[in-house]
């Protein structure tokens, strides 16, 4: 056994080496002639992907208020801006910024059109200050109880090029499961 042949494809580590595979196997799907050896590379690169896809979407994300400051701060936006662009007032939007008042669907829809993600980005469970735990669109006010913090802006801005990766991941996922059923 030689034990310095050098794989083709190794488990993936990074967002890069996912993008990488995800082009590679786009490419082999779009070839017209499909050989046993194009075949278990694409077979390959799927299990790659897909194993690295789930690893990524199981890790704990942001909450909707933490990615809409990462957003935010990718576009050089203030919360002015985001509630011009919303048509929304300043004061509402500040509400929703310090974790007062939740997201309401209607923002939901806008905030996911605005910064081109799914809905489900900004339509999860968090915190509020007045509230044990909120569902978007809903509200429910803890009884007798309330639960305070503080947000921290480094925490808020902390992981936020992985919580974006996730979102792409999914997106990718998508396209490269549409292009395989296509295939098949």
């Amino acid at each position: 056994m030689n034990k310095n042949v050098a794989l083709k494809y190794r488990v993936i580590q990074n967002y890069k080496q996912y993008n990488q595979y995800c082009e590679i196997l786009e490419s082999l799907l779009e070839e017209n002639k499909q050989t046993i050896q194009i075949e278990d590379e694409i077979d390959l690169l799927t299990v790659l992907i897909e194993k690295y896809d789930d690893e990524q979407t199981t890790q704990s994300a942001l909450d909707p208020v933490q990615l809409l400051y990462s957003f935010m701060a990718d576009q050089n936006m203030n919360a002015s801006d985001l509630s011009k662009k919303l048509d929304v007032g300043k004061s509402y939007l500040s509400e929703i910024l310090n974790y007062k008042k939740s997201f309401p669907k209607e923002i939901i829809r806008r905030l996911a059109t605005l910064f081109n993600v799914k809905q489900e980005a900004f339509n999860r469970e968090y915190l509020l200050r007045t509230q044990k735990i909120t569902n978007p669109g809903k509200t429910k006010h803890a009884s007798n109880k309330s639960h305070t913090y503080s947000v921290n802006e480094k925490m808020i801005h902390k992981n936020v090029q992985e919580e974006k990766e996730v979102y792409a991941i999914k997106k990718s996922k998508q396209k490269v499961k549409a292009k395989v059923k296509a295939k098949i």
